[in-house]
């Protein structure tokens, strides 16, 4: 849309040149009375042909190839999964078939208009600017075809060179690596969490099978002294017990 108005607004401002030099060129050389007025209105009705072809070359042409340039682009979206909807497919299609026959009426019409008028006058320009008129209706369509051409296999290099389906699954696998690196990342913290939390328990564990441990062998130790008086066993069974409690 933008490329659009730039253009507009470049051959408005272009036919406003033109025209005020046409104007301003044929006021001057009236003004001075060296030429004849039916050259001077010659070369202005030329100059405003020319600004008007221009025109016609430029303005209804863009819009009816920015229209088929969407449609493809349309295509190669719906190609790649790109959901596209009907009601822009149509317009699309609406507005290239549309500016089509206005491009070609504007050309049409433009020539019977300078050639009916060549008629009347017997002008050999006026007679000219017809045939130019006619003949200019190739020229975009001849530009527009060189330029996709082109770029058809300018495409195809590129593709070719780095292939589309490539780079495409590429980017896919990127994706799924990065989206199964979170997944793992997730999970080693989750097991982390858990490996603290086995950790803590069996720190407890530990800390409360000692306390048990050490009143069992206070426990024991009352017992053997309770059973026997002899000092050599009872000191290697609490050597004995000590022993158990390091261990444990």
């Amino acid at each position: 849309m933008q490329g659009a108005h730039a253009a507009v607004m470049r051959i408005r401002h272009g036919f406003s040149f033109l025209l005020g030099v046409a104007l301003a060129a044929g006021i001057a050389i009236a003004l001075r009375g060296g030429v004849p007025l039916d050259v001077v209105a010659t070369i202005v009705a030329g100059l405003v042909c020319l600004a008007w072809l221009g025109a016609i070359v430029v303005l209804p042409w863009n819009l009816h190839f920015e229209a088929r340039h969407l449609e493809r682009e349309f295509a190669a979206a719906k190609a790649r999964g790109v959901t596209v909807t009907a009601s822009q497919e149509q317009e699309a299609t609406r507005v290239a078939r549309r500016m089509l026959w206005v491009s070609l009426a504007l050309h049409a019409g433009s020539a019977v208009v300078v050639g009916g008028f060549a008629w009347l006058s017997s002008s050999p320009m006026a007679a000219s600017f017809a045939a130019l008129f006619l003949l200019s209706t190739l020229f975009r369509p001849g530009v527009e075809s060189y330029r996709y051409l082109k770029e058809v296999l300018t495409r195809a290099r590129a593709e070719v060179s780095y292939p589309r389906d490539d780079v495409l699954s590429l980017v896919e696998d990127v994706r799924r690596l990065v989206s199964e690196s979170e997944m793992v990342h997730e999970r080693l913290q989750r097991l982390s969490s858990t490996h603290d939390q086995l950790a803590r328990t069996v720190e407890a564990n530990a800390a409360t099978h000692r306390q048990e441990t050490a009143q069992l062998a206070r426990t024991f130790e009352g017992s053997l002294e309770r059973l026997t008086d002899n000092q050599e066993i009872l000191a290697g069974l609490k050597a004995f017990l000590r022993l158990v409690q390091q261990k444990s």
